[in-house]
């Protein structure tokens, strides 16, 4: 045996020069008087374009990914740990002997990578372009379309090369349901919920359900429908029926407050560069409308300007919008963009929950449970394999901005039995935009102005500032936020007269007048002038609101009581 070992030895040395040659180091003891090829050799004194390349090579497989412009691992729960040079330095000689060069011997000079050497490398676009790449981290097996498109499966834990999408290890185990068992779950977990008509809104609600379930199926910059929940009271349910769109996937749901302006603008670059799969809006009230709100619900690729910066970054975007109201009204923008799940209650919540003859009350806990997430995406993942399994039967209606994503959604759903969810709703509570919103600006120019019996002529750039104060008409003037970011960008724009004081509270008393000639002020005052001559009440009082004076560019408003 000792004979055999020497010879062994003998041969390892008589390679070494070739080996070496080859980049692999003989060197490295195994056990007493063994040795045998072990670890790469990696000599960082070659162009820094090697090296790149050749780390890349070493690390593409080994838990290293690149999430949007970082570098990242992702332990098996989803955490995302971002790849810094001081964790690059002990990382890569799990995969490598980081030498530099070789002594008169002709054996790697071992080495510690340097943090400098690390940060270039991990800077370089050609490492980052040998990462795969991760665009979704999921909490749950989603479905997927097979290679041919016939067919589905569902992704599998861990990285999924062909979707760029990593599943965590603690993903709900999914079984395989008949098809009978999954809508009589759905139908009896919805139970008693006080849906405001026949059966659309409960269609609607599997709709948005069976939407988020498969994100997969669809394309990147695939623009998908609002789903709104209105309610008539507190505690019909709203919330909850959202929260079980998303719970079954993301277990506790995150909420985003609504705004308006610069904030809600960075909110939505947040979500759409990060890839968010939803847009979740809780509890709002009032009427809602935003421009910004319209342009992301419709739109399948982001873009966002950095502040006094002339670069765009342009993502694509998939991301289902969700808003839960009570007596909200929506503006007819988005209206149109948009799927009513409609509520309409009687009853307390105490006593709906009597009506689910005892069986477990839904709530937010409840719904984040491993199991109830376990039966809900079972349920689900038998919808869309019975879907599959006739044919992939297309929606018998669809909503023509979002034609793909509601053919498939609403294929799904109606062969399941639950009927037509983009079936038209009454929208009773929704609003007539135009209406409201001329409302709203006339009382309160009354209110600001007090036009009397010989009446107020009132220039247009104030209606424009009373407009932009409540959020009216934005579709026309824009978001106070934004037309100060434009008059901030564009300084000649600002009107300094003499020693005025001009601080944040003048600009924004000009920016609230400010409309473009052309862009602004013809189409909000052709606005006003279709109401000339008509006879508004405010404050129990009435006034008439007379045609524009084309000299002066003002409209007068007078009081008119007890003269009609």
């Amino acid at each position: 045996m000792d004979d055999i070992t020497g010879r062994m030895e003998q041969a390892m040395e008589a390679m070494q020069p070739m080996a070496a040659a080859l980049g692999v180091d003989v060197g490295v003891q195994v056990g007493e008087g063994q040795r045998r090829p072990t670890a790469h050799v990696l000599n960082i004194l070659r162009p820094i374009l090697e090296v790149c390349n050749e780390v890349g090579q070493l690390v593409r497989n080994e838990g290293i990914y690149l999430r949007g412009e970082r570098v990242v691992t992702i332990d098996p729960d989803g955490t995302e740990r971002e790849m810094d040079e001081r964790r690059f330095i002990s990382f890569v000689p799990r995969f490598c002997v980081v030498s530099k060069g070789k002594d008169e011997d002709g054996v790697p000079r071992r080495i510690d990578l340097s943090a400098k050497r690390a940060g270039e490398i991990l800077a370089s676009d050609a490492f980052k372009a040998m990462l795969p790449e991760v665009t979704r981290i999921l909490p749950a097996r989603l479905p997927v379309y097979t290679k041919d498109g016939l067919d589905v499966r569902l992704l599998p834990k861990g990285y999924d090369a062909e979707h760029k999408v990593f599943v965590t290890s603690d993903a709900p185990e999914i079984e395989d349901w008949h098809i009978d068992d999954a809508v009589g779950y759905f139908r009896e977990l919805l139970k008693g919920f006080a849906w405001g008509d026949s059966g659309r809104s409960l269609a609607a609600q599997m709709a948005a359900m069976v939407g988020m379930f498969c994100q997969m199926l669809f394309p990147d910059s695939l623009a998908v429908p609002l789903f709104f929940w209105n309610a008539n009271i507190e505690g019909a349910g709203k919330s909850i029926l959202a929260e079980m769109v998303l719970a079954s996937i993301y277990g506790t749901p995150e909420t985003t407050d609504f705004a308006q302006g610069e904030e809600f603008v960075k909110t939505l670059a947040s979500k759409a560069f990060g890839f968010a799969s939803y847009l979740f809006l809780d509890d709002l009230d009032g009427f809602i409308k935003s421009q910004t709100l319209n342009r992301w619900v419709v739109q399948g690729m982001w873009s966002s300007r950095r502040m006094h910066k002339l670069e765009d970054k342009v993502v694509p975007k998939r991301c289902m919008t969700l808003i839960t109201g009570n007596r909200a009204t929506l503006s007819d923008d988005l209206v149109r963009r948009m799927v009513l799940v409609d509520l309409f209650s009687e009853k307390t919540a105490a006593e709906r929950l009597a009506e689910r003859d005892g069986k477990t009350e839904i709530t937010s806990p409840w719904l984040a449970r491993k199991d109830t997430r376990k039966n809900m995406l079972s349920a689900l993942w038998s919808m869309v394999r019975y879907w599959a399994e006739n044919g992939m039967p297309e929606a018998p209606r669809r909503i023509a901005s979002f034609v793909e994503w509601t053919n498939v959604v609403g294929g799904i759903v109606s062969t399941a039995g639950f009927g037509d969810p983009f079936a038209p709703a009454k929208l009773s509570d929704a609003g007539d935009k135009w209406q409201v919103e001329w409302e709203t600006l006339f009382s309160n120019v009354v209110r600001r102005f007090s036009p009397d019996k010989t009446g107020a002529s009132i220039p247009l750039p104030e209606w424009c500032a009373v407009a932009r104060e409540h959020g009216l008409y934005v579709d026309k003037l824009g978001e106070l936020e934004l037309t100060l970011m434009h008059m901030e960008e564009t300084p000649r724009l600002w009107k300094i007269t003499g020693d005025q004081p001009f601080g944040d509270k003048e600009k924004r008393e000009q920016a609230l007048r400010y409309m473009h000639p052309q862009k602004q002020a013809s189409p909000f005052a052709k606005i006003l002038r279709k109401r000339g001559g008509q006879v508004f009440e405010v404050d129990g009082r009435k006034y008439r609101f007379a045609d524009r004076n084309t000299s002066t560019s003002t409209f007068l408003v007078r009081d008119v009581t007890g003269e009609v």
